[in-house]
């Protein structure tokens, strides 16, 4: 169940256990009062007789009568709901107010009120319970990535002699507005969206995001996109690097998850310090899909108002990746600009983002093994022991061993090092280097042991290994 779902389930809790505690009674409305939520924006007046409650449980705000017969809430959470999807929760809801069971039927009213920058469905419905003569109305909006739910109901004749419940009711929905404070990012060239609040100041940080935002306190919401295939080990470890770009981890790490447009993603909660000695908590979360790494996220101080923009613009994100070709087995031949070499690797893998120290680089579409191409000039065992030690650094113990082997036609020597990461984690590398003139070829892929189809992933990669040939 998504995090969206979860939060509408308990929206039907909570109107249930609104409409079990209280009974018939009547309203009387004279002068009104008005209610403003700076946080999400929404604004609305309600009869001056009923009491305005402070946010609690799901709700954001409770109005009820003098009587407690009728009530309004309201609830929001961040995320995006189809419009499609409105209409079928709302009557949910409508239903549930009206304490009907499953098998009866409800007659209702739908509309869709006019709304600027968003979506909403509106149900509403008269019905009889036992004695008791109920009123009930829903609507259900989408706005700037968040769902509200405005609900309320009250007795209506010959529960009481009057329809004042109704009216007050139909009143406080006419009077809602909705005020932006988010703002929405996305461009077509990154294949994602993200909303963030109105207000907080652009800079430019390509190494933690395609978008960052400067909030108060030293708060910070990025989002960051990459190509490439990342298996589950890796992913988390991508958390804590993204983490480190904003501060220095002062703490345990809280790992857990969440769902992000309707994808459950690996979250990480840390306590942090950034570079102005602030005491703050930094919340990422990331993913893997269609062979794009997506890594959201920011820093706030814990349990202020920015904690909760941060995570509400994480669970904003919209990911919309171009889907995958399909995995026939096919290779095809892959020539890079800068040198004079040709291989065939497998279609289906992903070509992954890589820096000047690589050629090129490539990832079995489940992240599970990675296969790059590395150039150097030098001699043979100079690039090879530097490559082993860049990759034992910092690792716990190391196994090495090197045997002759060839790249494509030419006469070189394989390397496969077993690093152990940290207890129970092994990374096995093979490095196979060859040289022609004064440059040293190496096609090295890695994975973590125990992860599942590594033997036909290292046969691809050796078919890969066989088709290296220069062009010159």
């Amino acid at each position: 169940m998504s995090r969206l779902m979860r939060w509408c389930a308990l929206v039907l809790l909570a109107a249930q256990a609104l409409c079990s505690v209280y009974g018939p009674g009547t309203t009387q409305a004279a002068s009104i009062h008005s209610f403003n939520s700076a946080f999400y924006g929404y604004s609305l007046n309600y009869p001056a007789s009923w009491v305005a409650h402070s946010p609690s449980g799901a709700n954001d705000l409770l109005l009820q009568s003098p009587d407690h017969a009728s009530a309004f809430a309201v609830q929001a959470t961040s995320g995006v709901l189809p419009p499609a999807a409105q209409r079928p929760l709302a009557l949910r809801l409508l239903r549930s107010l009206l304490a009907l069971p499953v098998n009866e039927k409800l007659s209702s009213l739908s509309t869709t009120p006019k709304l600027i920058g968003g979506t909403a469905t509106q149900v509403e419905a008269r019905a009889q319970t036992g004695t008791l003569h109920r009123f009930a109305v829903v609507r259900v909006v989408g706005y700037t990535g968040y769902v509200f739910i405005f609900y309320g109901y009250g007795p209506t004749p010959p529960s009481i002699a009057v329809d004042g419940p109704a009216f007050a009711l139909h009143n406080i929905l006419a009077s809602l507005t909705l005020t932006p404070r988010r703002a929405y990012f996305t461009k077509p060239s990154v294949y994602f969206g993200l909303y963030y609040p109105l207000g907080w100041q652009h800079v430019s940080y390509p190494t933690l995001g395609k978008i960052v935002e400067n909030g108060p306190n030293g708060a910070v919401i990025f989002a960051d996109f990459g190509h490439a295939a990342t298996n589950t080990i890796d992913l988390r470890l991508l958390l804590l690097d993204n983490v480190v770009l904003m501060g220095k981890i002062q703490g345990q790490a809280n790992f857990g998850t969440t769902v992000v447009d309707g994808v459950s993603v690996q979250l990480v909660q840390v306590p942090i310090t950034d570079k102005s000695k602030r005491q703050l908590v930094a919340t990422v979360a990331d993913t893997s899909l269609n062979g794009f790494n997506y890594v959201f996220g920011g820093v706030a101080v814990k349990g202020s108002k920015e904690e909760r923009l941060v995570r509400d613009a994480i669970v904003s994100a919209a990911m919309a990746p171009p889907a995958l070709p399909p995995d026939t087995g096919a290779f095809i031949a892959y020539r890079p600009p800068s040198h004079h070499y040709i291989l065939r690797r497998p279609a289906a893998w992903v070509i992954s983002d890589h820096d000047t120290t690589t050629d090129a680089a490539f990832t079995s579409r489940d992240g599970i093994l990675s296969l790059v191409v590395i150039t150097r000039t030098g001699a043979l065992q100079q690039v090879l022991t530097t490559l082993s030690h860049n990759i034992t650094q910092g690792s716990l113990s190391n196994i090495v061993h090197t045997t002759p082997a060839k790249l494509g036609a030419l006469l070189g020597q394989e390397r496969v090092i077993d690093a152990t990461i940290f207890k129970g984690l092994v990374q096995e590398t093979h490095l196979i280097a060859a040289t022609s003139g004064n440059t040293v070829y190496v096609l090295s892929w890695n994975f973590y042991t125990g992860q599942p189809n590594t033997t036909t992933l290292q046969k691809l990669a050796r078919q890969v290994q066989t088709s290296f040939a220069l062009t010159t």
